[in-house]
């Protein structure tokens, strides 16, 4: 072990090759698909391919300065992290590399002597375990199995391939190894891009790569053939390792450079562009924890709060709040702390909201704004759902809320907002939908404000016109698509 004092050991850097075989380890090949990712996505080799053939090695050796370049990078971080000597670990790793592809040839005749079929793929598994074991066995089986998919230089061939293995494969014994170099290429988020036929914005694929992992998701109607494919093989086969691929190709697709919105890619010091970057990460984030397949974890976790310090920090914050009146800077907030992941991003908003909402003068500064007496019940119930799913302390949310309610119960009675309503020249429908409309945009307070307003309501919703006039004569797929449409008006306004 490394000494406390000291730097690491060889041994104790998991990427770190020593002898030949540890180029098979999943360390060492993700630090090779992170090292030669454009060569690796262009020339259509995943790493494990890669380590398992002669002939691939040979390719990569053929390609200008692709190789060395590779070899120098790793060799000189490795050096300085055990602080030896570069050009050591240079000679050492080169000599490594060369001694892969003489330790590979072996495997790889096998290989070639012993092709496999879809319909032999457990035979073949079952007999080179009567041989080997351990490393060997694998080096020999992903020889097979790579053999079996070289011939093309497209990703979706090769996946197809695969999932034909995976569709013929019995036994677990063999399904390890076949699963296993499945979640490897749908870790790539770029061949990930590929299968999907490179959807813009990014949001989209992120949002297909969730759709294929948890399974339970509709996808998108113009999605390639392979995908409802993939995301049925992925559930009926409860090929978890698969799954935490496209789980990892999620994570780098959050931590990579792309905006997940067009007009945050190109406006990025834009406000409104930023507002829609933040909604798009909370859009994924809620795609993410209502999947039925659990795929939140620690990896995409940190990956969610990589891509909140880019959208989303003190000075952008400041910046958008900055010149706005009380009641935009409430209104802001309100969107902020609907949309904001992760554990830092969560306390900046609940700093400001804190801040804000809890100046004494808040609610006058509201009214000073003036505006028709259904703007300041708007701005009154929306400052108080804000408060409401605040952090505050108790004491000081319940008298917030409570100062929150007075102000608009004595507009209700002094303006008469609801009287005017039930005595104006409208029909009952206009009535009936706009009190509707006020109540699912939370314009009035839950409590004595919103019972009131929702009693109004419902008495519009009973009159034998309202509905005639709502349908407009529509008739089959029309009126369907408007009764959802009032169903859910009618949920999410609490209205029975």
């Amino acid at each position: 072990m490394a000494d406390d004092n000291g730097p690491p050991k060889p041994e104790d850097l998991p990427d770190y090759c020593l002898e030949v075989t540890d180029f098979l380890k999943p360390e060492a090949k993700s630090l090779i698909s992170r090292t030669l990712a454009t060569w690796l996505n262009d020339n259509c080799v995943s790493p494990t391919e890669l380590v398992s053939l002669a002939g691939h090695q040979k390719r990569l050796e053929l390609a200008g300065t692709t190789r060395r370049n590779g070899i120098d990078r790793v060799a000189g971080a490795q050096a300085k992290a055990v602080h030896g000597r570069g050009s050591d670990r240079m000679k050492e790793l080169a000599e490594l590399v060369d001694g892969l592809m003489g330790y590979t040839s072996k495997h790889e005749e096998w290989a070639e002597a012993h092709p496999i079929k879809p319909e032999t793929v457990d035979e073949m598994v079952a007999a080179a375990t009567k041989e080997l074991q351990g490393i060997e066995l694998e080096a020999r089986i992903n020889a097979a199995i790579s053999l079996y998919l070289g011939g093309t230089n497209r990703w979706p061939e090769k996946v197809e391939r695969i999932l034909t293995l995976v569709e013929a494969t019995k036994t677990a014994a063999a399904m390890k190894y076949v699963e296993s170099l499945l979640g490897e290429i749908l870790s790539n988020g770029e061949i990930m891009g590929s299968l999907l036929e490179h959807p813009d914005p990014e949001e989209k694929k992120l949002l297909d790569i969730i759709a294929i992992a948890s399974g339970n998701e509709k996808l998108r109607e113009d999605v390639p053939d392979l995908i409802p494919r993939l995301q049925k093989i992925v559930r009926e086969k409860k090929l978890d390792v698969a799954r935490r691929g496209l789980v990892d190709a999620l994570a780098r697709g959050l931590t990579g450079s792309r905006a997940l919105t067009r007009a945050f890619e190109v406006t990025p010091g834009n406000a409104e562009a930023r507002i829609g970057e933040l909604r798009s990460v909370h859009h994924i984030f809620v795609a993410v924890n209502k999947s039925q397949a659990p795929l939140m974890d620690p990896k995409l976790s940190q990956a969610f709060e990589v891509r909140m310090t880019r959208v989303f920090t003190e000075e952008a914050m400041s910046d958008m709040l900055r010149g706005q009146t009380t009641a935009g800077q409430a209104d802001m907030l309100g969107v902020f702390q609907a949309n904001v992941v992760g554990v830092r991003s969560v306390s900046l908003v609940q700093t400001a909201v804190g801040r804000l909402f809890g100046d004494d003068r808040f609610i006058e500064k509201l009214q000073e704004i003036g505006g028709s007496a259904v703007e300041r019940l708007g701005r009154l119930g929306k400052s108080a759902a804000t408060v409401q799913a605040s952090d505050m302390a108790k004491i000081q949310k319940t008298e917030v809320l409570q100062r929150l309610d007075d102000a608009q119960y004595a507009i209700l009675k002094k303006e008469n907002v609801l009287g005017k309503i039930h005595s104006g020249p409208q029909s009952n429908t206009a009535k009936g939908m706009s009190l509707l409309t006020l109540c699912r945009d939370a314009h009035f307070i839950p409590g004595r404000n919103l019972d009131a307003a929702r009693k109004l309501t419902r008495h519009f919703l009973a009159q034998k016109d309202f509905l005639p006039g709502y349908l407009e004569g529509a008739t089959g797929g029309a009126r369907e698509k408007k009764m959802v449409q009032l169903k859910k008006m009618l949920k999410i306004a609490g209205v029975s």
